[in-house]
């Protein structure tokens, strides 16, 4: 993570639970606090920003949008807020005056966009991965049988697969069980950095088992 990023500045505010207040992102931040405390909404929103952040960083010019015009710190934040019943799949009235925005000038802004486009993708481990693990391949299991049986009773297909592919989680969750069905495929591409980490972390993991 590079120097800009290390201490991005949060403005929050109307967001489920939490209805004001300031947040500092360092490389190490821990959301600690009761259940029902926001801490998912907030970790849900860092995601959010982080994703838009990275499609910024990709375009094909310093900090573009499609009409190829610089994007301000205030368009980005805007489009941010107006964004977040997407994030977490609900209606726009459940985030009425919610808005989650980067606090910094409009210099440090374009050097942040910089500095992303040598960051790594966002990856976000969620809380409830341990039960998606167990369910994940069912779900798609269901959704191919549908699809297979749709085809047979001439139901609409078109209609059948925007209900089917619609994703009823918020994005971050979604997001998730993509990459899980994505894994095997992943997993065959040994070579690679990685690959050679995990396999000297679990022979020295299972050494010191072994030894104790």
């Amino acid at each position: 993570m590079n120097s800009l990023l290390k201490g991005l500045n949060f403005r929050v505010k109307n967001l489920g639970i939490v209805r004001e207040g300031n947040l500092t992102q360092k490389p190490l931040t821990v959301f600690c606090g009761p259940n029902n405390s926001g801490k998912t909404w907030i970790m849900y929103s860092l995601y959010h920003f982080y994703a838009l952040l990275s499609k910024v960083a990709k375009s094909k010019s310093d900090s573009v949008d499609e009409n190829h015009e610089r994007v301000s710190l205030e368009k980005f934040n805007r489009y941010m807020s107006s964004r977040l019943p997407e994030l977490f799949n609900t209606s726009s009235g459940e985030f009425a005056g919610a808005t989650f925005q980067l606090e910094a000038t409009e210099k440090d802004w374009h050097k942040i966009v910089n500095e992303a486009c040598d960051s790594a993708r966002v990856f976000l481990m969620p809380a409830e991965r341990n039960g998606l693990h167990l369910f994940f391949r069912e779900l798609s299991t269901r959704r191919t049988a549908l699809l297979h049986h749709a085809s047979r009773e001439k139901i609409n297909i078109s209609e059948l697969l925007r209900d089917v592919i619609h994703s009823r989680y918020a994005l971050p969750i979604a997001d998730y069980i993509n990459w899980l069905n994505e894994l095997p495929e992943k997993q065959k591409s040994k070579h690679n950095g990685f690959h050679d980490h995990a396999l000297l972390l679990k022979k020295k993991s299972c050494g010191r088992k072994l030894q104790g």
